[in-house]
């Protein structure tokens, strides 16, 4: 598995904005998130195809937390899974530019 510095970044982000109201729940939000990309490495087509004619190795997760969740845009290549963006489920996120 490969994380791309986007999605590490992603990932602090939201961590962060979460633990400025909540310490444990911010915790908790980051573990969910690991462990949803982690679990992907035994199901690597659980997460939902992204309409992309010229990528279609991309997948997108949802990953239930709170009131709206969040997001794991990922691509399945033959031999890993590479993690591209996470984003709140309340995000309106540019998703066009997606590697």
């Amino acid at each position: 598995m490969r994380w791309l510095p986007e999605a590490v970044l992603d990932l602090a982000l939201l961590r962060d904005f979460i633990r400025v109201h909540n310490p444990d729940a911010a915790q908790r939000a980051a573990k969910r998130i690991r462990d949803s990309a982690f679990r992907l490495l035994r199901f690597p087509f659980v997460g939902i195809p992204v309409q992309d004619i010229d990528k279609p190795q991309l997948r997108d997760l949802f990953i239930p937390f709170g009131q709206a969740g969040y997001w794991m845009r990922y691509a399945v290549t033959d031999d890993k899974i590479i993690i591209i963006k996470i984003w709140h489920g309340r995000e309106n996120r540019d998703l066009t530019k997606t590697a």
